[in-house]
This record gives structure tokens, sequence and C-alpha cells, in this order.
């Protein structure tokens, strides 16, 4: 992202940005973008009711299991992840007949 673009951002004249940019400038401020763009987790959350309320019954369908598998992996590699570390740290047998 540019100078310029950066500037316009700041003074308000530009509220449009690839959803790149938003990231890494926020990441920059050690920001999420919801708080680079000033909203509250109130406002986040009010804001995805409202898109999802616009989804059709199927779409709903989709994004609940799309949701569900995601959060599932995530729990899955947490699970995983700890007995990894485990065995890692494990010493090897020793055979000393």
């Amino acid at each position: 992202m540019n100078r310029d673009a950066l500037y316009a951002l700041k003074q308000g004249k530009s509220q449009n940005m690839i959803v790149d940019d938003a990231i890494r400038v926020a990441n920059y401020f050690g920001l999420t973008v919801e708080e680079f763009m000033g909203l509250s987790p109130a406002q986040v959350r009010d804001q995805l009711a409202e898109q999802i309320d616009r989804l059709t019954p199927q779409e709903q369908a989709i994004l609940e299991a799309s949701l569900t598998a995601i959060l599932s992996q995530r729990a899955d590699a947490d699970q995983v992840a700890p007995q990894d570390a485990a065995t890692a740290k494990q010493p090897a047998d020793q055979k000393g007949d």
C-alpha cells in the first residue's frame, strides 16, 4: 500500500481498501482489522448476524457446516499438538541388556 493511499485513509477521503492491505496495516499497528476500523466486538457480531440473516436457509446451512468443520479441525489439531510435544520429549527406549 502506498503512502498516498494511507494518507487518504487517514484524512477520511477514502474508505476503500483491499482486504490484504487492511490486514497488513492493522498488523503493523498490532491491531485486528476490526479494531483498526474502529469496530467493537458487539458491532462485529451485529454485522455478522445481519449478513447471516440475508442468506437463504440453504446458504445458512452451508455456512454452519463450514464453521463446524473448521472448529472441528482446530479442536483435532489442538489435541494432536500436545501429544506430539509430549512424545518428542520422551527419551528413546534404551536397550542395555
